[in-house]
């Protein structure tokens, strides 16, 4: 999240808003993963700006 497809600004604050309902569902267990299978998939920017962390992102 956002796919590495997404331009329009306003796909993207869709998207950024869903990710945050999405974390703040969570009642006990968030699961934060990331998928390296494609090099245009990065980690979401959503993660460090909602102050979670990926496993293996502690460089």
């Amino acid at each position: 999240m956002p796919h590495f497809s997404t331009r329009a600004q306003e796909q993207y604050d869709e998207t950024r808003r869903l990710f945050y309902v999405g974390i703040t569902r969570a009642k006990r267990v968030l699961l934060v993963a990331s998928d390296y299978s494609d090099g245009r998939n990065r980690p979401c920017p959503f993660i460090a700006e909602a102050g979670l962390e990926l496993p293996g992102s502690e460089d």
